[in-house]
């Protein structure tokens, strides 16, 4: 692309998102035509850069890094024979179940078969040695294409890393120039890469052998998002073939009780028939109101299965692309939009019914707000039904008559397999959801018009229940060689050809209202045919029904699902009927508007929701310090900072400084554009005493281990706190630091450390002998529980997200974190198992990812007048 650097952005998108989504350590051999990667690796912090000439040898060096760390490195290369010095190390890779990811820098298509220099066939050229193998192309500016490349990028790490460990190739094309372009003014493409770059790619969750059915840590990410988001969907869409159909009904029946949330689901999603009320199915009608989906503006889209059917759905995600999406699937990256923040590898029914028991849920906040959107979302669902019965009730044979026909006959039980193209929309748009249970199977995996009819008699040679298929004529010629395979069928075996004159699919695209291809439009694309299904199903030795109106349907079916022996459907519909019909509908739903008083919405706007995530300031423990804080930083997708606390470290402060003097001196360090703070005990009281003090500048608070101080009629417990710190004091000014250490580590509230690796509690004790005595003497005095000012009677004003962390070992600080609940309604109190009172340095993994989930928006209400217990200890 002359005159423009998009090179150098792509390969810095790429780059970054690799480094995000956990990638720490790059080996680069030099050359030409990685140019691009090179710069983009130098220019990453997060990465530390290796360069080692030999691509053999700089392909085992990365292999050595895997051993140690269990984390795959990057290798980047240039074009020609430079890829197959990697081969050996990625065979031993591949063997040894190490991570890694190879990207070979290419030349462009048009280089290839030509003699080109340094040009060789680099696709796939570890043939079955890699887990993973992805072209990344040519640079474009699409945003479509720019949000691939994160997709590509975060696959890389998964794949890398599980179900099976192995290497992951990635073939990035690039054309000259290949350095960087210095560009007049600021680039089209430039929005979107920024934004890609603060949103980062998905997390993902990776299942392995070593861990329970589910990740520990992908359901508190998702708890903590369903806790604090009381606008949230359920979006089932294709189900697996293992799928239970009646546990994910019961597990969603469960979830739905434990959040609120309303289910959407489609006819392929096996929760659709067989189904509770709180499950719905018009919502690929409703959505083609544009009132109505902006004002179903969501906080939090939960999507089990395949990607649904549905186009509106895609359209909705686009507008709304605000909202936490999280995608639940045993396998397969099943995001074509792009955009997930959370993708995680699990059978959607274990991981529904584990997230209705989880503690965070046992409680549900926001509950006015869950029920006004389960309200509406209840009326509009209502609304659409209506207008589609509404369109049907001339009586006549159309494409919804056969569907809702077909679904009504069948007995409880039974199985239903549908086709695509308008087949399986038919189902969508004229079948609600019912209580009869219908197990439904589909084509949806690559989506396809063939083989159905004998996929159908295969599936009943393999089932006691009665079976129907509904496909279009279309379809069935496709498969005319399949009625062969009902011979040897047992019935009932109902095959239902919904003959409208040809691909009437075509009539919904936007191609059907060219002008410019409109005398050509039917031959080239409705394609009709004329073919006599009844000689068809004769000569295989079928029986046929030609149905023409309603009563001959019902006839035919009925002796269909009754029958020991296959039966061929022919229903021959208007051709022009469903594209008629469907306008009807579409017409009457564009026009609706939400329910009164459901317009407005407060969901923040994506500008909004970034403001969400702003810069996050780390204010450690009492004799702790900033590298307490540094390998969860290292995971986090935004600008933070950490620093040593008044003294601590080298900083001597004022003698006469008090703890509001010094919050109020902190105060003035924070960003006009406000922070997040996140402290821990020492730190996590400072904290809950900045953002009372400066509530403009702090957004959203994530304390650990906090205590809001005593009470003012504590007298005797705050004075025996003060003799216990002044106590500490003297140990440090007559006894010296190391004493003071030992004596600190004894206490019980640490005892739950004592399990950690020796190295870590060596490195903990080396940062804390780094202080200066004075420093912490004064510290005690100033900071300390005991001369602190109680915050309990201004929580009150608190109007900012607040989540609260304790270990569950640490019984004293959950106490105190339960009775903070009771008094913040915008508090999520998260309680991690088996660690105490130093969940950071006990749980870092828990906690980075609680931090990388960004705050739910907090209704704007009134809380409660606090008037907490007294305290105990």
């Amino acid at each position: 692309m002359s005159g423009s650097d998009l090179h150098s952005h792509w390969a810095r998108l790429f780059i970054a998102s690799l480094a995000s989504a956990g990638v720490r350590s790059v080996v680069l051999s030099p050359g030409s035509r990685s140019t691009p990667l090179a710069l983009a690796a130098a220019r990453e912090d997060r990465l530390q850069l290796h360069i080692v000439i030999d691509e053999r040898a700089a392909a085992f060096f990365a292999l050595g890094q895997a051993r140690m760390t269990g984390r795959p490195s990057l290798l980047i290369c240039t074009s020609g024979s430079a890829a197959g010095h990697y081969l050996p190390a990625i065979i031993e890779a591949t063997q040894s179940h190490l991570p890694l990811i190879a990207v070979t820098a290419d030349r462009p298509w048009d280089a290839y078969d030509c003699a080109s220099a340094q040009t060789i066939d680099q696709i796939k050229i570890f043939g079955d040695n890699v887990r993973h193998f992805a072209e990344l192309g040519l640079p474009d500016p699409q945003p479509s294409a720019l949000a691939a490349v994160v997709r590509i990028a975060a696959q890389a790490v998964a794949n890398s890393q599980g179900p099976r460990p192995g290497p992951v190739h990635i073939n990035a094309r690039f054309r000259k120039p290949l350095e960087p372009i210095a560009v007049a003014q600021r680039e089209s493409f430039c929005d979107v890469v920024d934004a890609l770059l603060a949103k980062g790619p998905p997390r993902v969750f990776v299942p392995s052998a070593s861990q329970s059915p589910i990740d520990e840590a992908a359901l508190l990410s998702l708890a903590v998002l369903c806790a604090e988001r009381p606008r949230g969907l359920v979006v089932c869409g294709p189900a697996w073939s293992g799928c239970d159909a009646q546990a994910l009904r019961e597990a969603l029946a469960d979830l739905a009780r434990a959040t609120g949330f309303v289910i959407w689901a489609e006819a392929t999603s096996g929760v659709r028939f067989g189904s509770l009320p709180v499950v719905q199915g018009a919502f690929d009608a409703v959505l083609r109101s544009p009132a109505l989906c902006a004002a179903l503006e969501p906080q939090l889209v939960i999507e089990l299965g395949g990607p649904p059917v549905s186009s509106t759905y895609a359209r909705f995600l686009a507008q709304h692309a605000d909202c936490q999406r999280v995608i639940v699937a045993p396998h397969g990256w099943n995001d074509p939009s792009g955009g997930a923040d959370l993708m995680i590898w699990a059978d959607p029914a274990t991981l529904c019914q584990a997230l209705s028991r989880h503690p965070l849920l046992t409680v549900r906040s926001h509950e006015a707000a869950r029920e006004a959107y389960a309200s509406l979302l209840k009326r509009v669902e209502a609304c659409a039904w209506s207008i589609v019965e509404d369109a049907q009730r001339d009586g006549g044979l159309s494409e919804g008559a056969v569907a809702a026909a077909l679904v009504s006959a069948l007995p409880p039980g039974a199985t239903l397999m549908v086709g695509n193209s308008l087949a399986v929309r038919d189902l969508d748009l004229f079948c609600p959801p019912s209580e009869k249970p219908l197990r439904v199977l589909h084509q949806r995996g690559a989506a396809g018009i063939d083989g159905l009819i004998a996929g159908a008699a295969g599936a009943r040679s393999q089932s006691r229940e009665p079976l129907a298929l509904l496909l279009g004529d279309l379809s069935a010629q496709h498969d005319l060689g399949g009625l062969a395979t009902l011979q040897s069928a047992a019935g009932p075996l109902v095959v239902v050809v919904m003959n409208n004159g040809g691909g009437r699919i075509f009539e919904q695209l936007p191609i059907a209202d060219s002008p410019s291809v409109s005398s050509q439009f039917e031959r080239l694309f409705i394609t009709p045919q004329q073919i006599d299904f009844h000689a068809a199903a004769q000569a295989f030795c079928v029986a046929h029904a030609r149905v023409l109106d309603r009563a001959q349907l019902v006839a035919a079916l009925d002796r269909g699902l009754s029958d020991s022996r296959p039966l061929l459907i022919e229903c021959c519909v208007p051709p022009h009927d469903g594209r008629s019909r469907r306008a009807q509908i579409w017409q009457r739903l564009a026009a609706e508007r939400p329910p009164d008083g459901s317009e407005s919405s407060s969901i923040p706007s994506r500008s909004a929701l970034r403001r969400a995530m702003p810069v996050a300031i780390f204010l450690h423990g009492f004799l702790g310090s900033p590298a307490l804080w540094h390998d969860v930083r290292a995971q986090l997708n935004r600008e933070s900072h950490a620093a040593n606390l008044p003294g601590h470290g080298e900083h001597l402060p004022n003698t006469s400084d008090d703890f509001d003097t010094v919050v109020a001196h902190l105060a003035r360090s924070l960003p006009d554009e406000g922070c997040e703070l996140v402290g821990y005990s020492m730190g996590a009281r400072v904290a809950l005493a900045l953002a009372l003090h400066a509530p403009s500048r702090v957004r959203a608070l994530t304390l650990i281990g906090v205590d809001p101080g005593f009470l003012p009629e504590q007298h005797e417990e705050r004075a025996r706190r003060m003799a216990w710190e002044d106590d500490l004091a003297a140990l440090l000014s007559t006894q010296g630091i190391a004493a003071f250490v030992d004596r600190w580590e004894q206490l019980p509230v640490f005892a739950s450390q004592r399990q950690l690796p020796p190295a870590v509690l060596a490195m903990q004790r080396q940062q804390r002998l780094a202080h200066d005595p004075r420093g912490l003497a004064w510290a005690l005095r100033a900071l300390g529980t005991g001369r602190m000012p109680s915050l309990w009677s201004r929580l009150s004003a608190l109007r900012l997200p607040v989540r609260l962390i304790n270990g569950s070992l640490d019984e004293k600080f959950v106490h105190i974190g339960r009775r903070l609940q009771g008094c913040l309604p915008s508090l999520t109190h998260i309680i991690l198992p088996n660690v105490g009172h130093n969940v950071v340095l006990e749980s870092p993994t828990h906690v980075m990812h609680i931090l990388r989930t960004p705050h739910g928006h907090i209704e704007h209400e009134a809380s409660p007048t606090l008037h907490p217990r007294r305290r105990s200890g």
